[in-house]
């Protein structure tokens, strides 16, 4: 893998992060709150996640033989990637709102469903765990592209991925795309994951010009959203929850930065700190994991008999920290160890696979 693409993982999940922190301070304190608003910005870690998404997914699948075989491996190592650890937590919340439903407003005040939220099935409320949003449009693009590997050579494979991207533009400017299922099919999101697609494509032929100036770029882009919300706050708040100003205002600088980072490492020119790219491995964790672990670390510190009012800076550092360690002991123990099983699961079935067919024979 790719250590500056890891490294922009964990900057994606910490810019969520804080973003939730933000959100969430007023509701776990009772000190007025501190952090800037302009951490509202942080939402668009989430486009840089699906531009990443597009990147790995062609680059772990280079090199492709289309067909079933291609299609279902991949579709059951993405499938095993996601559910399992959300699963996880999904629980861990639903157990938290069953000791605590004070504590979860948003499954009070909001119909959850229970199997649309677990399935990532598209529906109009929010899933249990509030990033399951964002893994229905993971889903669907894991789908797409199942059915990229099963048909289309790769060299045919950015003719398709234009395609994709010019039916998604004449449906979705046309307002037909109603209802949640044709909101994620056709959403502007998807766009980001093309455009990950197609950086990706371009490393593979070493096709990453002036890597350095396009990364200073997307720094320097990254940055019009946060200047855009301290001149102009309401504006800003009524466009970040757009897909399209969120793709030209997000999605356009994590494109730029995926690619200047990557093509920068491929040069050989400079490669993330370890301390960075482990945050980045455990990313996953920390995207899932980062609410559950404030809400129980809120809880934990009143129970030590401290005031999270009267030692609010240290309470915010608590959470951050908390939730950082969380989510490496959290890929060490949970997340690898779910992959492995899935792993060895995977390896089982094709074993045992080969040795029917090997007796059929016989």
């Amino acid at each position: 893998m790719i250590n500056n693409l890891q490294a922009l993982r964990a900057v994606a999940a910490l810019l969520v992060v804080f973003f939730h922190l933000m959100h969430l301070e007023p509701r776990l304190s009772t000190a007025p709150p501190v952090l800037p608003e302009w951490f509202l910005a942080g939402t668009g870690g989430v486009d840089l996640f699906f531009v990443i998404s597009g990147f790995i997914m062609v680059w772990v699948t280079k090199g492709y033989t289309p067909g079933v075989a291609a299609g279902t491996d991949f579709l059951y190592k993405r499938a095993t990637r996601i559910y399992p650890l959300y699963w996880f937590y999904s629980i861990v919340l639903l157990v938290l709102y069953f000791l605590q439903p004070n504590t979860l407003a948003t499954l009070k005040e909001n119909r959850v469903d229970l199997l649309a939220s677990f399935l990532l099935i598209p529906d109009d409320a929010q899933p249990l765990l509030n990033v399951g949003w964002t893994l229905r449009h993971e889903i669907y693009f894991y789908g797409v592209f199942t059915v990229i590997l099963t048909c289309i050579r790769e060299q045919h494979m950015p003719f398709f991925l234009l395609a994709w991207a010019a039916v998604i533009a004449a449906v979705d400017l046309s307002g037909w795309s109603n209802g949640p299922t044709a909101e994620i099919v056709f959403s502007p999101y998807t766009f980001e994951f093309i455009a990950g697609s197609l950086v990706a494509l371009a490393a593979e032929r070493r096709h990453l010009y002036l890597p350095r100036m396009i990364a200073v770029a997307g720094l320097l882009l990254a940055c019009i959203p946060v200047i855009i919300f301290l001149t102009n706050e309401p504006f800003a708040r009524g466009v970040f929850g757009q897909p399209w100003w969120r793709v030209l205002l997000f999605g356009l600088p994590g494109v730029l930065l995926v690619y200047g980072m990557v093509g920068i490492e491929l040069c050989g020119k400079w490669m993330a700190k370890k301390w960075l790219v482990a945050i980045g491995n455990a990313s996953y964790s920390l995207y899932l994991a980062h609410f559950v672990v404030f809400l129980i670390f809120a809880k934990l510190w009143r129970i030590a008999g401290l005031n999270p009012g009267s030692h609010h800076m240290l309470f915010l550092l608590g959470l951050l920290v908390s939730a950082v360690v969380w989510c490496l002991i959290s890929y060490r123990f949970i997340e690898k160890p779910l992959l492995d099983r899935a792993r060895d699961l995977r390896k089982w079935y094709r074993e045992r696979a080969v040795g029917e067919h090997h007796n059929e024979g016989s």
